[in-house]
């Protein structure tokens, strides 16, 4: 055995940080990488691999982010990883170095922010995550789905969640490691949360704004029917006008389309400037009806019949992604097509998500629209009817393919300081619902183009 494989096989039980940065620079008292190095850490890094046997060398490959490691042989696998580590990682194309750190100084934890900074190194410190932290006591998962559990979820342990004080609904982007004792891959690194990088000034006063509950009284008015030709939406801002921050129930008795129209709401909130997100939740429809959908509305989360429980996880999910985005100064509007699934197997996930919906003080705002079942006597509309901000109470007629409006049973409490043209239309509209009928008062309204087109109109009346 030559003296340089002496010196590989003495390596192998050490970290590659130690075999190759300190190897050459720990001796000689240098202070920094300079080009001429490049040669030697090549040299050593391949040594590094060499010495270990095949399944070893799979194993590494596999968790540095190799594809199919099992397909290569033993000099074609060194050379597939040696092309992932060296292709950028200390050295840019030209050959200058990257940076110059004091490497006897640097810890391992020194040593993952640099690679991070230089965005170089994610085989070394794993593959790249983003998802949305679903934490509980025992620790937790990013789901890298948004909403829906997955294969490809990343697990995140007690100490990262006390670390950065994590919640349930935090976006996360970090770096995962497989970890052979449990099986799956687990985050070790965060880079980011709600967007604020961890080792910025700005991340303890962020993450302290963020952790503050106070709501505000909802001021601003969000008009449903913008963009949108639907009846529902142009009834709905007539008579139950709904601010930023407000829980808002569309309940129907008799047979209605409810993920259509929840659908028709979505397509209408994407368009809007004042919503920064809008998240659509189409839960336990037929598989027909979710292709349809989906294809339209392809970040939707749609899930078919039967998943009761998973539906109702979900929807926490979403409840606590929305708070924490709202908490961030995002405002965000959540469309359930069925209040129902917010509570599948009796607990009190309906209570909750219309009780988190509100306008924060850190500038965000959570809005749900929640479409409810009134005949489903056992359901979740009769637990939660007094608890919500609006109601839009309409009956399907389904012999004519339409709806009745319930005026007498539309309620909210927007807190919207509604101009003098808009109370005076309000009045005429009330007005005429007492002195001719309700659905005079219906049809005054769907015989215009538009909110503004109704105000101008009945307020013009008014005056007349």
């Amino acid at each position: 055995m030559t003296k340089t494989e002496e010196q590989f096989k003495s390596l192998r039980k050490l970290s590659f940080k130690d075999s190759t940065i300190e190897e050459i620079l720990g001796e000689e008292n240098k202070s920094g990488l300079s080009l001429s190095d490049e040669a030697d850490f090549k040299r050593l890094g391949r040594g590094y691999f060499e010495v270990h046997n095949l399944p070893e060398l799979r194993e590494i490959a596999k968790n540095m982010g190799v594809a199919s490691p099992c397909t290569y042989s033993k000099s074609d696998l060194v050379d597939r990883m040696m092309d992932l580590l060296w292709g950028l990682q200390y050295f840019s194309e030209e050959g200058a170095p990257l940076f110059y750190p004091d490497v006897k100084k640097l810890s391992p934890e020194d040593e993952l922010k640099l690679l991070e900074d230089f965005k170089h190194g994610d085989y070394v410190l794993g593959r790249f995550v983003e998802g949305v932290f679903d934490g509980d006591e025992a620790g937790g998962a990013l789901r890298v789905n948004r909403f829906v559990k997955s294969v490809e979820d990343v697990g995140v342990i007690r100490r990262l969640i006390n670390l950065y004080r994590l919640k349930s609904g935090d976006v996360v982007k970090g770096r995962a490691r497989y970890v052979k004792n449990a099986g799956f891959f687990c985050l070790h690194y965060i880079d980011s949360v709600n967007g604020v990088k961890t080792d910025s000034s700005v991340f303890t006063a962020a993450r302290e704004k963020q952790a503050c509950d106070d709501k505000i009284r909802p001021y601003q008015r969000i008009l449903t029917s913008a963009g949108s030709d639907s009846d529902l939406l142009k009834l709905m801002d007539v008579f139950t006008p709904t601010a930023l921050g407000q829980s808002v129930m569309i309940s129907c008795s008799g047979k209605f389309a409810y993920s259509e129209n929840a659908a028709k709401l979505t397509s209408s909130l994407y368009k809007m400037t004042k919503v920064d997100e809008t998240v659509f939740l189409c839960l336990g429809v037929p598989a027909e009806l979710r292709q349809k959908l989906s294809a339209v509305y392809p970040t939707a989360v749609f899930t078919g019949a039967g998943e009761g429980k998973e539906d109702e996880r979900i929807v926490c999910r979403v409840r606590d992604y929305a708070v924490s985005q709202a908490k961030c100064g995002k405002n965000v509007a959540v469309v359930l097509n069925n209040l129902d699934k917010a509570c599948a197997c009796d607990g009190d996930g309906a209570e909750r998500l219309i009780d988190s919906a509100g306008q924060f003080a850190t500038g965000g705002s959570f809005t749900l629209f929640a479409f409810a079942d009134r005949d489903n006597t056992v359901g979740a509309y009769y637990r939660v009817k007094n608890l919500v901000s609006a109601e839009f109470c309409l009956t399907a007629r389904a012999f004519y393919g339409d709806f009745n409006v319930e005026l007498s049973r539309c309620f909210s409490n927007s807190g919207v300081n509604f101009t003098a043209r808009e109370q005076s239309a309000f009045e005429k509209l009330r007005k005429t619902a007492v002195d001719s009928s309700e659905a005079e008062a219906l049809k005054t309204v769907l015989d215009c183009d538009g909110y503004e087109d109704v105000i101008n109109k009945l307020s013009a009346e008014s005056a007349g």
